[in-house]
């Protein structure tokens, strides 16, 4: 006989199979997410460099142009957090298709900082990397919480770093950010896919499609950022040794 759950909310029992298929589709959107998001900072950084949206902004505004870039940036990611257990799975997409927009905006400048080669590198070896590590949060069976923060006590030092590094221009620092960056966006994969799976799974319990949508839309967002700070962090590192 099949399990069979509770669903208080909408007073009726459900299966074991539906609770799966509540599962995976949230880890299928997921992933779907993720691909959709690079995909579009993709398209839209090689538009804006052919177009020179972001030398023109830099040309007419400087530096305060690109900061308000970065503050609108920032506030997509506060508001995904804020809006998307209050928002439709739809509306929450839709900001993050924003979100991952103004990115590839952000990043275009990878177009003329960089060739082409080490480009399609970076991004081949992110692509693995990433891969590996989150097929290790996904079956992995111990508890990450202490990884998670470690990962995230990591992050807010790499960020103060880069920020006071913004002012004193010192490049020693700026690549020991950038060394010390690299395992704390691979450990936060490993974290955030485990997460966002246990999330998934919990909303599935419960018979709750919306939930686990959100869940999968708000763990689309994690990944894709972790996945982004990788690539850069490795098209530098290639870079540096290229130039040799």
């Amino acid at each position: 006989m099949a399990n069979l759950y509770y669903d208080g909310s909408r007073g009726g029992f459900y299966s074991q199979q539906a609770a799966d298929a509540i599962f995976t589709g949230a880890m299928t959107r997921l992933y779907g997410w993720i691909a959709l998001g690079v995909i579009t900072t993709g398209a839209v950084a090689w538009i804006s460099h052919q177009a020179g949206f972001l030398e023109s902004i830099l040309a007419n505004t400087g530096m305060i142009g690109y900061f308000v870039l970065l503050g609108v940036w920032l506030a997509c990611i506060f508001g995904l957090s804020f809006l998307a257990s209050r928002v439709s799975p739809a509306v929450a997409g839709g900001l993050y298709l924003v979100f991952t927009a103004i990115t590839g905006l952000m990043i275009s400048y990878i177009f003329w900082a960089y060739t082409g080669d080490t480009i399609i590198l970076a991004f081949a070896l992110t692509t693995g990397v990433f891969a590996v590590m989150s097929v290790i949060g996904y079956t992995t069976k111990r508890d990450l919480s202490g990884l998670g923060t470690i990962c995230f006590i990591g992050l807010i030092g790499v960020v103060i770093a880069g920020v006071v590094n913004i002012f004193i221009g010192s490049n020693m620092l700026s690549w020991i950010v950038t060394l010390v960056a690299l395992p704390i966006f691979l450990g936060l994969t490993v974290y955030e896919t485990k997460q966002v799976k246990e999330l998934a799974q919990e909303a599935a319990l419960q018979g709750d499609e919306r939930a686990a949508s959100q869940v999968a839309i708000m763990g689309a967002v994690g990944l894709y950022v972790s996945f982004l700070n990788i690539f850069l962090i490795l098209l530098r590192i290639l870079d540096f040794f290229n130039s040799d």
